[in-house]
């Protein structure tokens, strides 16, 4: 096999061998690949073995991904509490809305409503309670 014949998620990087090689875990080889180190996984994305793009699989929903080489989605990062994780990006999406709070993992910037009683500035991790009177 050449790299010529190698199919997406594989790569071949030696001459007149029999098959192509798994492209491993961290990196992405798109079709004809004849090397694995030039597709390192991006930011915000993971890639198992086999990956056919950088950006194949997002960081999922409440996570982030600040770093490339990810190998699964259990390495992306947990969103922090007062802030939301869309998916898919190296950093935070932002802070909650005013008004709203968001704990870990939160996918939206108005993941739960501030209760009454209440007070909830941007970026609220949890509701604070109004002082008396």
């Amino acid at each position: 096999s050449t790299a010529t014949d190698c199919d997406a998620g594989t790569y071949q990087d030696e001459e007149k061998r029999e098959a192509c090689e798994d492209c491993p875990a961290g990196y992405a080889c798109p079709q004809k690949s004849e090397d694995y180190t030039s597709g390192p996984c991006s930011t915000g994305h993971f890639c198992p073995l086999n990956t056919h793009a950088v950006t194949s699989n997002d960081c999922p929903a409440g996570t982030y991904g600040p770093t490339t080489l990810l190998q699964s989605s259990d390495q992306c990062t947990i969103c922090p509490s007062g802030s939301y994780c869309v998916g898919g990006k190296d950093a935070p999406d932002g802070e909650c809305t005013a008004g709203y709070y968001c704990g870990q993992s939160s996918d939206s910037a108005t993941k739960n409503n501030c209760p009454a009683g209440s007070y909830c500035p941007q970026g609220s991790s949890a509701p604070i309670p109004c002082p008396p009177g």
